[in-house]
């Protein structure tokens, strides 16, 4: 039945059907209700070697087992996703993406899905990683927004044989002022679809090959607006896009290009990063992108889902994605920024 063959229906054949959904749901969505019930289809081939040669071999824990005939590795509906050997139920990743949704912190979500804090912190960036391709894969065209932000290294998290430099102390003057080496450069765009793009592109003040780095990410014959920055002025020019940009005048601040087109949606992303960096404390370098791709992906259904809607649209996403991370590892991503460039310098620690 199609959205066309309800709005058919008179209120009382509504309401007759919505009792009977009710009653479904109420019966079939439980504290039991298992993760691999959401993966309604059998596997059409081993996700490891795509191999089609495979066979059904039992049941663990109530979950259906299959057996790569080639690559000779076990395999489930869902192994390679966000539910794949996780002990959480249906219900309870709900919860949590609910409290993840709304802005909870690791310590109000460990008391709302009755979980400790350690078990909040590897859902979040299961999760964070399950919608980053989603984020990632997009391309901006039209009138798009482009500027940089800095944000500082944050290296929470770091043992202290591992650090690189010494330990900063609260309310001590930093070694360098203003941009420097020591500042991570983030480059944004907005276009006029709502598309974003918020990446890492590295260490010091925005460049002409910072810019480069994200060029497959812009469709040509689009039009930049940015402020008087030369280096975006540049990059316009080498992928083949018009730029507008904000003039200089001396004594007098300018908001718009010539055209009244400004950076706001730009600026509004810099802000809720300010926000939510204060909110959680500080954010580790070593996970600041997921966190950005996170930030990202929450203004993008608000823009589109209802919000009665967003936890199962999360989760349905989620859900789909060829992409996870296994606990262990999340503590060992890379960094995404060059350590020694940035601490080289002082030979302490690992650099010493």
């Amino acid at each position: 039945m199609t959205i066309d063959d309800l709005k058919k229906l008179t209120p009382v054949e509504l309401d007759f059907i919505c009792a009977h959904i009710y009653k479904l749901v109420k019966d079939k969505v439980t504290e039991d209700t298992m993760n691999e019930e959401n993966f309604n289809h059998d596997s059409d081939c081993c996700p490891r070697c795509r191999s089609l040669s495979f066979i059904k071999y039992g049941f663990n824990k109530g979950k259906q087992k299959y057996y790569c005939k080639d690559c000779n590795k076990f395999f489930s509906k869902t192994t390679g996703t966000l539910y794949h050997r996780s002990e959480n139920n249906y219900v309870l990743w709900k919860k949590f993406i609910e409290c993840e949704i709304n802005g909870l912190t690791l310590a109000q979500e460990s008391v709302s899905i009755g979980k400790c804090k350690n078990t909040c912190f590897n859902m979040r960036h299961k999760l964070y990683k399950a919608i980053e391709d989603i984020v990632l894969n997009t391309t901006l065209s039209g009138l798009i927004e482009i500027d940089a932000q800095y944000t500082k290294i944050n290296l929470k998290g770091t043992k202290p044989n591992k650090m690189p430099r010494y330990s900063k102390k609260r309310g001590n003057k930093a070694a360098f002022s203003g941009i420097s080496h020591h500042k991570i450069c983030l480059i944004t765009s907005v276009d006029e679809n709502d598309n974003m793009l918020f990446r890492i592109a590295g260490l010091g003040p925005e460049s002409i090959d910072k810019y480069l780095l994200f060029k497959d990410c812009f469709k040509e014959g689009s039009t930049f607006i940015s402020d008087s920055k030369p280096a975006i002025k540049k990059f316009a020019q080498e992928i083949s896009c018009s730029i507008e940009q904000i003039p200089v005048i001396a004594n007098k601040k300018r908001y718009a290009t010539n055209n009244n087109h400004t950076v706001s949606n730009v600026n509004q992303i810099h802000s809720e990063l300010s926000i939510l960096i204060s909110k959680k404390h500080g954010i580790s370098t070593r996970h600041l992108q997921d966190y950005l791709n996170w930030l990202l992906f929450l203004k993008r259904i608000k823009y589109k889902v209802k919000a009665e809607a967003r936890v199962s649209f999360t989760y349905m996403e989620s859900m789909k994605q060829d992409h996870t991370i296994v606990v262990r590892n999340i503590a060992k991503l890379p960094m995404p920024i060059d350590l020694y460039e940035a601490y080289g310098e002082y030979h302490y620690g690992i650099y010493s």
